[in-house]
């Protein structure tokens, strides 16, 4: 499932609200350290949301290669980032924030293909972008990384509704299952479980590795996202339902939460982990 830019758009102020500040921190201070510009590679960069909140974090001058299989994403991303910087940004071409000199690139490739024949970057980025890998790619991707360090956030590791009642819970499962792929055959997905699995898949490969939470908290004003997260499970749903005769009790339920929501009688939690991983050299060369 490759997402729009409403989306996008839409996510990225809850995304900047929820990331892990310790481990932002943490990145923040190990990229100080580096000397000359940095290197950044942003893997399902989407419309450039990870370059809009970590550029002006970042002290240096900075390369960024926005690695994308949409193309419609990536030819959106400098329109989008132009308008919310208020800097004329193009690929190819460098230009200055805050004194800084950054130079965007972009390639459309799947992220695998591109980590095969990448240059050795400083920084692996990624958000919320490995929920639909297995285990097996996950790891395979691990494999070809050569940088340093991994900055992976927004890792999703399931929701949660609040009040919550049992037809709910059933609803929330088979939504996962959509997302651990059983509808399409064998391939399983790490799904609600990525954010845990991807840890444990990532100290394997000599990294060490950090990790906290960064839930979204969805209240009862949220409704703008609250609405949007429904919608994913009215369109994917039905995909895993056990049979068809079940869609009238299914959408029976999507007009019960969409009430709440727009009563303001439901709270959501997303369920999220941000990763920050640091290879072992380098904590033997400090």
């Amino acid at each position: 499932m490759i997402p729009d830019k409403e989306w996008l758009e839409i996510r990225y102020l809850a995304d900047v609200k929820s990331r892990n500040q310790v481990i932002l921190r943490e990145l923040l201070d190990r990229i100080r350290h580096l000397e000359g510009h940095i290197n950044l590679v942003d893997l399902g960069a989407g419309i450039g949301s990870n370059f809009r909140y970590l550029h002006s974090r970042i002290e240096q001058d900075q390369h960024w290669v926005f690695v994308e299989i949409d193309e419609e994403l990536l030819n959106y991303a400098p329109d989008y980032l132009s308008t919310k910087l208020k800097t004329e940004i193009k690929f190819n071409q460098s230009f200055e924030i805050d004194n800084r000199s950054i130079f965007l690139e972009k390639q459309l490739l799947p992220s695998l293909a591109y980590l095969k024949i990448s240059p050795h970057p400083d920084v692996i980025v990624a958000n919320n972008s490995f929920q639909f890998y297995s285990e097996t790619q996950f790891g395979r991707l691990i494999e070809n990384i050569d940088a340093d360090l991994i900055y992976f956030t927004m890792n999703y590791n399931g929701i949660v509704f609040e009040p919550e009642s049992e037809q709910d819970r059933k609803y929330l499962d088979l939504y996962d299952r959509y997302l651990r792929g059983y509808f399409v055959g064998d391939t399983i997905n790490m799904g609600s479980g990525t954010g845990i699995l991807m840890s444990d898949i990532i100290n394997q490969f000599q990294f060490d590795v950090i990790v906290g939470k960064s839930d979204w908290e969805l209240d009862e004003d949220e409704k703008t996202l609250q609405h949007y997260i429904l919608r994913f499970m009215e369109k994917h749903i039905p995909k895993v339902l056990p049979n068809s005769a079940e869609i009238d009790e299914f959408m029976l339920w999507v007009d019960h939460i969409q009430d709440k929501i727009t009563s303001g009688q439901l709270s959501m939690t997303i369920r999220h982990d941000d990763i920050l991983a640091i290879r072992n050299e380098l904590l033997v060369s400090e």
